[in-house]
């Protein structure tokens, strides 16, 4: 993995109490880590797959959702029906909306992950109430990891040892127009879940066995179902090192400042 440079951009972020540039951010998610970093940032956005045409305005398409991390997990659609659509909020904050009908994106790389997987997303549901909505999927026949909205509304997070598949669910369940940030990791010794800064959800993690090569967000990985209804303002990947308490903390509240709440 390449090391984070200099010419990653250098304007201040305040999250918590914590004041630091972007670049400084990075370094502490990265320094060690393979995953990817994704903010409704116009200079990451462009309208097709192969990143020629920005996305300049709000309402225009997405087909590319550049990987701010310096591991290259963009995010692709190649189908123009299936491709969110940049929005800015009437607080002025950019989110990525999924419409639920069949928009999804994809990386060809960065699946596979294992123990030491974390996803954290700020997002804000906006329809599905009461059906599964996939945020996070890199599964495979029984290998893999998933994240999602069930039924009753609660986070879902599953992997698989290759034969079947353990699921931990939150407590709490997320409500359609509420603003959130959505966590899951696996620490190696347990699968875990939160909503926000509620109560963690934990089940004893199976050995895995690592999903696809790629990964998908919205959908079911590798075919139809499982649409996901929601505004997405930031996701952060780390694929199998993992990340500290501490930097866990600290991405679960750049993630708040990006859709506008307080943990």
């Amino acid at each position: 993995m390449s090391a984070v440079t200099r010419s990653v951009a250098t304007s201040v972020v305040t999250y918590g109490t914590s004041v630091k540039t972007i670049h400084q951010y990075l370094l502490d998610i990265f320094a060690t880590t393979e995953g990817g970093l994704y903010d409704a940032y116009l200079p990451t956005l462009y309208q097709d797959s192969a990143g020629t045409t920005a996305v300049t305005t709000d309402e225009q398409p997405v087909g590319r959702w550049t990987d701010r991390s310096p591991n290259g997990f963009n995010l692709v659609q190649a189908t123009a029906a299936a491709r969110p659509t940049y929005r800015v909020d009437a607080n002025g904050l950019p989110y990525v909306a999924l419409l639920g009908t069949d928009d999804n994106m994809t990386s060809a790389t960065g699946g596979g992950g294992s123990a030491g997987f974390f996803f954290c997303a700020a997002i804000r549901p906006t329809g599905g109430n009461g059906t599964i909505r996939r945020i996070f999927d890199d599964k495979g026949t029984n290998t893999g990891y998933r994240l999602n909205i069930n039924t009753a509304n609660e986070l879902a997070f599953g992997a698989s040892n290759g034969a079947a598949e353990t699921l931990i669910s939150s407590a709490a369940t997320v409500a359609v127009g509420t603003s959130y940030v959505l966590a899951a990791w696996d620490d190696g010794t347990n699968l875990n879940v939160q909503i926000n800064n509620g109560a963690v959800a934990s089940i004893a993690r199976p050995v895995v066995v690592a999903g696809t090569a790629g990964f998908t967000i919205g959908k079911v990985n590798g075919a139809a179902g499982g649409y996901l209804i929601a505004d997405v303002y930031h996701m952060c990947y780390a694929k199998n090192t993992g990340l500290t308490a501490s930097q866990r903390e600290t991405e679960k509240r750049y993630a708040a400042s990006k859709i506008g709440i307080t943990l």
